[in-house]
This record gives structure tokens, C-alpha cells and sequence, in this order.
């Protein structure tokens, strides 16, 4: 058991058809270990018209939820 770790998982596969649900299995298997997972898209954006204040608020979101973490896992494809 993983105790008091808090991983944040990103990776692009949440764009692709049926993308939510690998990244659910992901977090799934983070989780079956005991680990805390935070996503990019667990935090709502700003809810705001204004297409750069929602922008900005996700990249807040983002940049808060990984402070919180003890390790990050990326998915940087080519």
C-alpha cells in the first residue's frame, strides 16, 4: 500500500474517441494501489463568456492540482 502519495496523471488520450475511459482505467489502477489521483480535468473552469478566462483557469487548475501531488505521470506523445 502507497500511503499519503498523490499522484496527477495527465496524458492527451482524453481528446481521442473513447479517450475518458482509458484515462478512467488509469486513474482506476492508480486508485486499486492506494494512491490519491488527481486529473487536468477534475477542477471546473471559470465559469466565464470570455474564452481566455476559462483558458487561464484550467492552467491554474492544472498548476494547483500538481503543487498538491508527490509525483506526476505525463503521457507526452510525439
Amino acid at each position: 500500500m502507497i500511503k499519503d502519495e498523490r499522484l496527477y496523471i495527465a496524458a492527451p488520450i482524453c481528446f481521442y474517441p473513447r479517450g475518458r475511459i482509458l484515462w478512467a482505467a488509469r486513474k482506476d489502477v492508480a486508485e486499486f494501489y492506494s494512491f490519491t489521483v488527481t486529473c487536468p480535468n477534475d477542477r471546473k473552469p471559470a465559469a466565464s463568456p470570455d474564452p481566455r478566462v476559462r483558458s487561464d483557469s484550467i492552467f491554474q487548475g492544472c498548476v494547483d492540482s500538481m503543487a498538491e501531488s508527490t509525483a506526476i505521470i505525463a503521457d507526452l506523445e510525439n
